[in-house]
């Protein structure tokens, strides 16, 4: 009977984990976002996919917002325009799991002064925290630098125009790591 009570709560716990699971999947993101007093639309959206040990994962799901739609990822890097990223976490990930994608991702991808900027990415990683599934992270690129907004923490301001247009390239730069998501951020 004790085993049949444990089994029978295990399965109602699984299944709520997977019904929260499948909501922060099909749940529909933001056709736009106001940033200050600026209306943002959707250039794209996408899932994220992470593999380890052979087996993929749907990361978070990711909406990629600008002043306008753009048919080139290179018009919207060297854009003064302000760009947001809606990001809601469809898989649980551990801090230590996101600094690492995090360095990965910026190491592959970085394009201006790139030793300059690791202070700047260790201060993002440090203002950064895991993630649970439905959670949001939210960050916005402006010409004076980016904002992180996790939150259930709360947003930091990174005062580096350089580091905010490297993070900026890690989606959709020219040296991605996964070049059909950025295709994705991009229709």
């Amino acid at each position: 009977m004790k085993n049949s009570i444990l089994l029978f709560l295990s399965l109602i716990l699984m299944s709520c984990g997977s019904t929260q699971k499948k909501q922060a999947i099909e749940e529909p993101l933001p056709v736009t976002v106001k940033v200050g007093q600026q209306e943002l639309v959707k250039q794209g959206e996408g899932f994220r996919i992470g593999s380890k040990m052979g087996f993929t994962a749907k990361v978070y799901k990711i909406g990629f917002y600008t002043d306008k739609k753009y048919s080139n990822a290179s018009d919207i890097l060297d854009s003064n325009k302000t760009k947001h990223l809606y990001m809601r976490f469809t898989y649980t990930v551990t801090k230590g799991q996101l600094t690492d994608g995090w360095k990965k991702a910026y190491e592959h991808s970085c394009i201006k002064k790139c030793d300059e900027t690791k202070q700047y990415l260790n201060q993002f990683l440090e203002a950064s925290s895991g993630m649970k599934i439905g959670e949001v992270m939210e960050i916005t690129f402006t010409d004076k630098g980016l904002e992180l907004n996790i939150h259930k923490i709360g947003k930091v301001f990174i005062a580096s125009p350089e580091f905010s247009y490297n993070l900026m390239a890690v989606f959709i730069g020219p040296k991605v790591l996964d070049e059909k998501f950025k295709k994705d951020l991009m229709d």
